[in-house]
């Protein structure tokens, strides 16, 4: 039986990394006693694969990983199973069944992954006076969103802005809602979104002062990315932004709750 498991991470489970949640939730299936099925070998481990590891820092409403097990069991009793092994900070959502044929081979989790919504909101410390509405709007208004992406070999120019689907400001201070580019192919981070927002506002403000330099100052390591690189930031992430992942999407845009459930 292949099911899809979404899960939310919020308050102090936001610093506890992609290794230590794969291994949560390994004992969470034992102490649920939920029968895992296990890869064969030598050295058998339970089968889970997860969508898109969350970065350290980031608190999240929609992870998904998908597994099995060796016998069928209604979804709802293992939702209740796992919620009753679950600390504070952890939630599992829903358990979705899964179409187990050979033809959705390729619909694992991590093969769906191409878009994710995120709110993100600036620290009071960060906090900027301005229309942010319309400020959203030119900033997307824009054909190209430079940015520096620094890796060990060099610095290359990116623009981002094919990557950003979606982004409005949101009725709350300081708050954005952001549907951008995920997965293997094109990954963006929802900070580099905002510390863009924030260099094209202060080059409307102080126009002729934000040259190449200052956005690679500002950026750092801006650009796309694999989920190695996003944990190494958390403290980063902890100064400047405060960053929920709403939910992950396939690249047409279904989330991945609804895509490769049984009854499709």
């Amino acid at each position: 039986m292949k099911i899809r498991v979404k899960f939310a991470k919020t308050g102090n489970m936001r610093f506890i990394g992609h290794l230590d949640i794969l291994r949560y939730f390994q004992k969470a299936f034992q102490r649920a006693k939920l029968p895992l099925r296990f890869t064969e070998g030598f050295h058998p481990h339970p089968v889970l694969s997860f969508a898109s590891p969350l970065g350290v820092g980031l608190t999240s409403e929609g992870e998904y990983f998908d597994t099995e097990l060796v016998e069928n069991m209604d979804c709802a009793e293992i939702r209740e199973r796992l919620n009753a092994q679950m600390s504070e900070g952890m939630s599992v959502l829903a358990v979705i069944r899964l179409v187990d044929t050979e033809k959705k081979r390729n619909n694992n989790a991590m093969a769906l992954v191409g878009q994710a919504e995120y709110q993100v909101r600036l620290r009071k410390a960060f906090s900027h006076q301005a229309d942010w509405e319309e400020t959203v709007h030119q900033f997307l208004m824009q054909e190209k969103i430079p940015v520096l992406r620094c890796t060990k070999r060099n610095t290359e120019e990116v623009n981002i802005r094919p990557l950003i689907y979606e982004m409005r400001a949101e009725p709350e201070p300081d708050t954005f809602f952001l549907r951008i580019s995920a997965g293997s192919a094109a990954n963006l981070r929802p900070e580099t979104v905002l510390d863009a927002l924030l260099h094209f506002t202060q080059s409307q403000q102080f126009p002729g002062e934000g040259d190449a330099e200052t956005e690679k100052a500002e950026n750092g390591n801006a650009g796309t990315e694999n989920a190695a690189e996003q944990t190494g930031s958390a403290m980063d992430r902890a100064g400047k932004y405060e960053i929920c992942r709403l939910d992950i999407l396939t690249a047409e845009g279904i989330p991945l709750g609804e895509a490769g459930k049984e009854d499709q």
